[in-house]
């Protein structure tokens, strides 16, 4: 069957304007290319009550371990014994907020401890393969970060303006009551939906999360947790260089 000429015209201009968002100066650009990922800044964007956030502005970075402090959950199955012999191995990025506010993340994992054989600045240990915290797909919240340090996976802190102050996990102090439990993030998602090689060879990570964010207060007189509130922060984007051999995490 013949097409028109108008036909013709009409379709090749589909074809340009979908290519429309590819192309520099006529060039078809490969958006998942490690050149071109080179040329992106890092970036996280999420909405809490109603308002949208965006911010290329990195800021906190680190490495550390933190010791695990329910000792049971270290319980060996077959010889009933308590090991002291695990750490929680973190990695740390935030990004500023406006002139008071900031979102820090943390990836953390469990390790033996004699399988932390990579020395940063000759005072920390960790694993040889970082790698390992970043693997594509859903990443659980570790819920009981700095309180008991259990789980393995992601925790946030987010502030806006002073003195809120929202975290997706726990209250850290543990001799303390909370009413925020395990099941806390029901229905919340932290999910890696790639992870790209760079030229310099460093790896830049892409996410996508929702989470129930909590802030509280406690009553010095009678030890009880009051004033809790809770954010539901949505349709949160992450994209994050990773992976830094030197001290400089902040970009």
């Amino acid at each position: 069957m013949n097409k028109s000429p108008i036909f013709l015209i009409l379709a090749f201009a589909v074809f340009l304007f979908s290519c429309e968002d590819n192309l520099t100066e006529g060039v078809l650009i490969d958006k998942n290319s490690p050149e071109y990922l080179m040329t992106l800044s890092d970036s996280c964007s999420f909405t809490v009550d109603g308002q949208f956030i965006t911010t290329q502005r990195n800021s906190s970075g680190g490495r550390g371990t933190i010791s695990v402090g329910n000792l049971e959950a270290n319980r060996d199955s077959v010889t009933g014994k308590v090991s002291d012999d695990t750490v929680m191995f973190h990695n740390k990025y935030g990004f500023n907020i406006d002139y008071e506010g900031f979102i820090e993340f943390n990836f953390i994992k469990k390790y033996h401890k004699k399988d932390l054989t990579k020395k940063y600045w000759n005072t920390i240990n960790g694993p040889e393969d970082e790698l390992a915290l970043y693997k594509v797909g859903e990443v659980p919240y570790a819920v009981d970060y700095e309180r008991f340090n259990t789980r393995n996976g992601v925790s946030f802190v987010f502030r806006d303006v002073l003195p809120s102050y929202y975290t997706s996990s726990m209250h850290e102090i543990r001799n303390k009551p909370t009413g925020i439990n395990y099941d806390c993030q029901v229905g919340s998602s932290f999910e890696i939906t790639k992870v790209h090689a760079l030229p310099d060879g460093k790896f830049m990570i892409e996410a996508k999360f929702e989470a129930n964010l909590f802030t509280w207060k406690y009553n010095s007189f009678t030890g009880k947790e009051e004033n809790r509130e809770m954010k539901r922060l949505k349709n949160g984007y992450l994209r994050k260089r990773v992976l830094k051999a030197d001290i400089n995490l902040y970009n």
